[in-house]
């Protein structure tokens, strides 16, 4: 659902937990039950898609940025910093 949405639509708790039919806080409990969180797993999709893209010949920040859900460029510098 995260990789599927990303750069499309917001990613909230409220939506996963929707998209699995399941209630928000059964969503975070589940995830905490397997020691992550939803932040922790946007945060690795979002990695894992910014590499790929990166990879490739010419990428520019800014459309990287906007492709990963970022509203603004030095949001994903810090991000990918980090």
């Amino acid at each position: 659902m995260i990789d599927a949405n990303l750069g499309i639509s917001a990613i909230t708790l409220d939506r996963v937990a929707a998209a699995l039919h399941l209630g928000p806080r059964t969503l975070q409990r589940r995830l905490a039950a397997e020691g992550t969180s939803l932040r922790a797993l946007l945060d690795q999709v979002r990695h894992a898609r910014a590499t790929r893209l990166l990879a490739q010949p010419g990428p520019q920040v800014g459309l990287v940025a906007q492709l990963l859900g970022y509203t603004d460029p030095t949001a994903f510098r810090q991000a990918w910093r980090g």
